[in-house]
């Protein structure tokens, strides 16, 4: 099992460190992007992007305890486990959303990905509970915008 929520409060440490210009901690982001980045862009390769904020994602097989090593792959143990959201969010009713979004705007502000900025686009788009701006103002350490310049703006619009 995967807390993705859990990997959102990691990820915030480790832009923190990239920003102060910890190349080691750029070097983890840029790894790391492509599950934080990735679980919001996959739904052609399986994995409903809903997902890339729910509670708990399944990402091994306990009984073989091998990972899973596809997006489909994912998707399927998640569903299987009754942890996938389906067509809503009832997988996804706290701050799971703010937290993806905060991931999002450090991972944009440290590397300028493309792929970060679609998916920022897709989460801020998605009608995720507790993403409108009136629940940033009773939770503003969530309240994170991408710090980015020339074409990386312009793709945020």
């Amino acid at each position: 099992m995967n807390l993705s929520w859990q990997q959102d409060y990691l990820a915030s440490t480790i832009v923190f460190a990239a920003r102060l210009h910890n190349a080691s901690a750029r070097t983890f982001l840029e790894w790391e992007s492509n599950f934080l980045v990735g679980r919001f862009l996959n739904g052609a390769n399986g994995f409903n992007p809903r997902n890339g904020i729910a509670y708990n994602l399944y990402v091994y097989d306990p009984v073989t305890r091998k990972d899973y090593r596809t997006w489909a792959g994912l998707q399927r143990a998640t569903a299987a486990a009754n942890s996938s959201n389906g067509n809503g969010w009832k997988q996804s009713e706290g701050d799971y959303g703010q937290l993806g979004l905060q991931t999002l705007a450090g991972i944009i502000t440290v590397t300028g990905s493309p792929e970060a900025i679609k998916a920022y686009r897709w989460l801020l788009g998605s009608g995720a509970p507790f993403i409108e701006p009136a629940y940033f103002s009773q939770s503003p350490q969530f309240a994170i915008v991408p710090r980015v310049n020339g074409a990386a703006r312009s793709a945020l619009r």
